[in-house]
């Protein structure tokens, strides 16, 4: 439903800019994900940039790549300042249609000068053959100017919803109805934490009962109480999954133990072929 009304916003705006908001780990970037795939599917001439925004660093970093990948003129001057170079490249008219994602925008803190008065808002480019898609746990106040525009809310499915999502993406044919209901509830109905745990149970072959057991007992494991959130929640789900690649394979999870130390983009492809 989300991936739907996106599909809607950003095409009906002229000057669009739309903001996901949700709890984190609700799985916002992965529906900014899979929109941006369609786009392209449906678009092919449509260029799709995505900006990691948690961080000044990740914020500048991801415009200079932007900047290399395209060649934009002076990019790699000395005293080159990519942020407003790349922003108004994009808001040239001989720039070809875009789609700029900016992922984890959730501070209006961010600085970018001594003086502390620029913040990331003022490098997003609106123009009208291009579009900006923001995701963020900030309130609506907090992202102004653009709170003027749709704001879509990512919210946990309702009970019907996240049994039926359960049971088709596991592959179950004829699951027990309370199982799923179990199993729905214990993962808090959160998108993100269902298509994980649906994953492992159609991967393993194994039922929703067994599941259940294996969560249980890895929530417990990770002490998380009654009160936990739904990031607790995924990294239990993730923890279930890495104890299965570990006895598997465990050289997968020594290498997965090794690059938890690495910033989570743009591993080079070198290192794991010589570790």
């Amino acid at each position: 439903a989300a991936l739907e009304e996106l599909k809607r916003e950003l095409l009906e705006w002229q000057k669009p800019v739309v903001c996901i908001r949700g709890e984190s780990g609700i799985g916002k970037s992965q529906i900014a994900l899979a929109y941006a795939y369609w786009l392209k599917e449906t678009h092919a001439d449509l260029s799709i940039f995505w900006v990691h925004a948690a961080t000044v660093e990740q914020f500048r970093s991801s415009f200079a790549f932007i900047a290399q990948e395209c060649q934009i003129p002076d990019y790699d001057a000395p005293d080159a300042n990519v942020l407003p170079l790349v922003k108004e490249w994009l808001e040239s008219k001989s720039c070809p249609r875009w789609l700029m994602v900016i992922d984890g925008a959730d501070t209006n803190k961010m600085r970018f000068d001594p003086d502390n008065t620029k913040s990331w808002k003022e490098y997003i480019p609106e123009q009208e053959h291009g579009s900006v898609l923001i995701t963020t746990r900030s309130s609506p106040s907090d992202l102004n100017p653009f709170s003027g525009y749709p704001l879509i809310e990512i919210k946990v499915f309702k009970k019907t919803e996240a049994n039926e999502m359960l049971q088709v993406s596991s592959g179950q044919d004829n699951p027990r109805f309370d199982d799923l209901s179990a199993l729905s509830s214990q993962l808090k109905r959160a998108p993100l934490a269902l298509v994980l745990a649906a994953a492992f149970i159609r991967h393993r072959g194994i039922s929703t009962t067994q599941y259940l057991q294996l969560i249980h007992g890895r929530i417990r494991n990770l002490k998380i109480h009654l009160s936990y959130t739904i990031p607790d929640l995924v990294e239990a789900i993730w923890a279930v999954s890495f104890d299965q690649i570990q006895f598997q394979n465990p050289f997968a999870g020594e290498l997965l133990s090794v690059i938890s130390f690495f910033d989570g983009r743009a591993i080079p492809a070198k290192f794991l072929k010589l570790y």
